[in-house]
């Protein structure tokens, strides 16, 4: 219970219940630009759009899409509770159009906040492009180079990154990534995954490059010794049943959404 208080009367007697006081209330004036008013309420109502709209991303992006990114995305991807989904449609199909319109879904629906790309080098500029270009997200590109002179993973800009898969497999970067100052990411998309290879061998042991152990390690399955985490190239064993923590921190189960 908030009890009001009167300037005048300073802070008056204790509450029976032991409770804090509260601070003045200031008085409505009324006062305000009418433009801020229209903004905040606008903004408010665009942030229940989804409700009246299911398909509110298509409404705020600058593309028109297919049927089949219409179905992946909302008949599938969308009703997901814990979203693990392989777009595996053929070259030239609109695979980064169907990520970025779940994304632009996702955030407009405030089940997103922080989002992580890792395609191959060659296509961290085209990410960067597109998604800017037809959803207006502004992701910012972490090189090799941002990890050595601070942690690209914490403070502002940090939301919305796209680091090249080599780059985050090497030494530094990916120690950057599991620091306890690190926020979990809610979305994390490999691009090209067929890149994070695996095979067996004659032996019937698996080999493993470091493109997949990191993929193993951002997917919350623990690779070989803790200390090792931070050189995925030097981890051998496989538990899928624990977790990384730096990936799986605190919050509801809807601000711990995956790729």
């Amino acid at each position: 219970m908030v009890v009001p208080v009167d300037d005048a009367e300073g802070s008056g007697p204790p509450r029976p219940d032991g409770g804090e006081i509260a601070a003045p209330v200031p008085p409505l004036d009324f006062l305000t630009d009418p433009e801020v008013v229209r903004v905040v309420v606008e903004g408010e109502r665009l942030a229940h759009a989804h409700l009246f709209n299911p398909a509110f991303a298509t409404e705020i992006s600058m593309i028109d899409p297919l049927p089949h990114q219409r179905i992946a995305v909302y008949d599938h991807m969308l009703p997901q509770p814990r979203l693990r989904f392989l777009l595996g449609d053929e070259p030239g199909a609109g695979k980064t159009i169907m990520a970025g319109l779940y994304i632009r879904e996702m955030l407009a629906r405030r089940l997103l906040r922080r989002v992580l790309i890792v395609p191959p080098a060659g296509l961290v500029g085209n990410w960067q492009r597109e998604l800017r270009t037809l959803f207006g997200l502004d992701f910012r590109i972490v090189v090799g180079a941002d990890a050595r002179a601070g942690n690209p993973f914490t403070g502002s800009g940090s939301d919305l990154v796209i680091i090249s898969v080599d780059t985050l497999a090497s030494e530094r970067p990916f120690a950057r990534l599991q620091e306890p100052a690190v926020e979990p990411y809610d979305l994390c998309i490999f691009d090209e995954c067929h890149k994070l290879a695996a095979d067996r061998q004659p032996d019937f042991t698996i080999r493993k490059t470091d493109r997949y152990r990191v993929a193993e390690a951002i997917a919350g399955i623990q690779v070989g010794d803790p200390a090792l985490w931070s050189r995925p190239h030097e981890s051998v064993k496989l538990s899928p049943d624990t977790e990384l923590p730096i990936l799986r921190g605190g919050g509801s189960d809807d601000s711990r959404r995956r790729l």
